[in-house]
């Protein structure tokens, strides 16, 4: 590897970690929101999204496994992750507007 290449890797990589913050907030977000429509009416109490980002990271550490194929691709990776999670929240309030 060059010296470019390392520090264009080094620097995909801590905008990665930078981005990690707004995106783990995001799921705390979402996930808050889905537990207030479909887990918070069955009687179980609310959360909030610091209690829904500590949820979120321990799905995290489960799927840590799947990220493997994106390893070298942290970009590749947090990019994956937002728009699952913004896929999740739009399917979640469709299914939400239908209840």
């Amino acid at each position: 590897m060059t010296k470019d290449n390392k520090e264009d890797h080094w620097a995909i990589w801590l905008l990665a970690l930078l981005l990690s913050v707004p995106s783990a907030i995001l799921a705390g977000v979402v996930l808050s929101d889905l537990w207030e429509w479909f887990i918070h009416p069955l009687g179980v109490p609310a959360i909030g999204i610091a209690h829904a980002m500590g949820i979120a990271v321990i799905v995290a550490g489960f799927k840590a496994s799947l990220a493997q194929r994106h390893k070298n691709k942290p970009l590749t990776m947090l990019i994956s992750h937002v728009l699952g999670v913004l896929f999740v929240w739009a399917y979640g309030a469709i299914v939400h507007a239908c209840m």
